[in-house]
């Protein structure tokens, strides 16, 4: 589990601003929104769960979600258990991803 992190108040006004786009990007696209930046690794899973589900007792929550990603990649597995958490909660699911490292082929 995530420990809850004491914020600074400068990090209480980042939060506060962040939660205002995240809100106006909800009311432009008609649908619930939620960000990630960072790499897709295990407990990012259990992250994901908590709040998808926390939105999904929303009343007011909508049938379609919008997910902003950014993400230098990570494990298959979680990304796996994530969707299919996405899916059990929402009908429609948009991702809006920036990668932010290139995968390298060797040959």
């Amino acid at each position: 589990m995530i420990e809850p992190t004491i914020l600074t108040p400068s990090e209480k006004v980042v939060e506060a601003k962040l939660d205002e786009r995240i809100q106006a990007i909800e009311a432009s696209l008609n649908a619930d929104a939620i960000s990630f930046v960072g790499d897709i690794v295990h407990g990012v899973d259990n992250a994901f769960r908590d709040q998808v589900e926390g939105m999904a007792r929303n009343e007011k929550r909508k049938d379609k979600l919008t997910v902003i990603l950014e993400t230098g990649g990570g494990s298959i597995e979680v990304v796996e258990r994530i969707v299919k958490t996405l899916r059990h909660h929402y009908n429609y699911i948009d991702l809006l991803c920036q990668i932010t490292q290139c995968l390298q082929e060797q040959y």
